[in-house]
């Protein structure tokens, strides 16, 4: 008799954008050609001179247990970092290098959230969400976008959602899956309900840099009064293209640390600390490596915006940031996972299901554009050739 599965585990499910990554890992076993936009990293190498640093790290032998915040050096960095560029002052005993943004969420919501109490979660949103609110003993609770409004956030949505059970909200902007930017009177909106309801709020902001158009990012611990009260999650990852090295932060008050060092440090003791000397590197080296990448992002953006206005039934919601596209294919008469197997079937085009993200993204698939230009101008083509061929 096998031991029994956790209750908590029961309702978790394995990452949908791990499916559609499976499923396109085993039609290449087969020999076919696969292309993959299942997948949410940047497509690049992590740049030169950051794993220089991490190599200079370990020919120095900084190969041991560090302080179980991070490295001062890098609290340091991040610090000026934040209030330089996220408009609210920390000090670098207000940073927690963590083992991902993953592991910072998991950190504030088992830090503040008890059995029972439920988190309002903006969607459509990362599909690990729900999970690691379910983990951490909450109850998700979802506010959903205006999906015919462009995903735009209706704060009147999150009252209505509030009850004596709230105690946090979280959400991410720039979006995945949409690529929509929460503007600035939402969050002054958002900002409000959040003090006048005693909400802690979980700003996950892993896409700040990635913008168009001129879409400005803002964080929500830069308004009056909410410092205190939010936990601002950002990561390595999707900036400077370090996925695999895993490695994250938190910006809180103060106030909130002791609450958040207890839970991390028996979590993790401390994040890699290979990875946090080339962090450093990243954080206060040239930064063009950013420019770069956001600028390819844009090429690629500007082009799936054309190609898309001219790829009826499928309509493609404007990505204001991050590296995704957001597909309706309720044209095509079909759900989600159907246009998923269709896709990966008749054009060999791996995506993911939109209603993985949440209850909004029925009928809508997520692709990312963090590929190269001839795979998405080839996915394109295929795509269109599959719709034509279905008459």
């Amino acid at each position: 008799m096998r031991p029994q599965e956790a209750s908590r585990v029961k309702e978790i499910q394995l990452s949908a954008i791990r499916v559609a990554a499976q499923l396109a890992e085993d039609l290449a076993k087969q020999g076919q050609k696969v292309i993959d936009l299942s997948r949410g990293q940047p497509d690049f190498d992590t740049p030169l001179n950051i794993k220089e640093a991490a190599k200079r790290a370990l020919d120095a032998g900084k190969v041991h247990y560090v302080n179980n915040f991070g490295i001062i050096e890098l609290r340091q960095a991040l610090a000026r970092k934040v209030s330089r560029e996220n408009g609210f002052a920390v000090k670098p005993e207000e940073i927690m290098v963590t083992v991902g943004a993953v592991e910072a969420l998991a950190v504030a919501l088992m830090a503040f959230v008890d059995p029972g109490d439920e988190v309002l979660i903006v969607e459509p949103s990362w599909v690990n969400y729900p999970s690691i609110v379910r983990l951490c003993g909450g109850v998700p609770v979802y506010v959903s976008l205006a999906a015919n409004d462009g995903f735009s956030l209706l704060p009147e949505r999150v009252r209505q959602k509030i009850s004596s059970r709230t105690k946090a909200v979280m959400y991410t902007s720039p979006n995945n899956p949409t690529g929509t930017v929460l503007p600035l009177p939402v969050l002054k909106e958002l900002a409000e309900i959040s003090k006048a309801q005693n909400l802690m709020v979980l700003a996950d902001e892993v896409y700040e840099k990635i913008v168009y158009d001129g879409f400005q990012h803002i964080s929500m611990a830069a308004l009056p009064g909410m410092k205190e009260r939010t936990i601002t999650v950002n990561a390595f990852s999707k900036t400077y293209s370090m996925t695999g090295w895993r490695l994250g932060y938190l910006a809180a008050d103060q106030s909130l640390m002791p609450s958040l060092i207890r839970v991390h440090q028996n979590l993790v003791t401390s994040a890699n600390s290979i990875a946090q000397w080339a962090a450093l590197e990243a954080v206060t080296g040239p930064q063009q490596c950013v420019t770069e990448m956001v600028a390819e992002f844009t090429q690629r953006r500007n082009f799936l915006i054309q190609a898309f206005a001219d790829l009826s039934p499928l309509r493609l919601t404007l990505p204001e940031g991050a590296f995704y596209g957001f597909v309706d294919v309720r044209g095509l008469n079909m759900t989600s996972m159907e246009a998923v197997e269709f896709f990966i079937k008749k054009a060999r085009v791996a995506v993911v299901a939109g209603d993985a993200f949440g209850p909004s993204g029925s009928g809508y698939i997520r692709f990312s554009f963090a590929s190269s230009m001839a795979n998405l101008e080839e996915a394109v083509e295929k795509m269109r050739q599959a719709i034509n061929a279905r008459g």
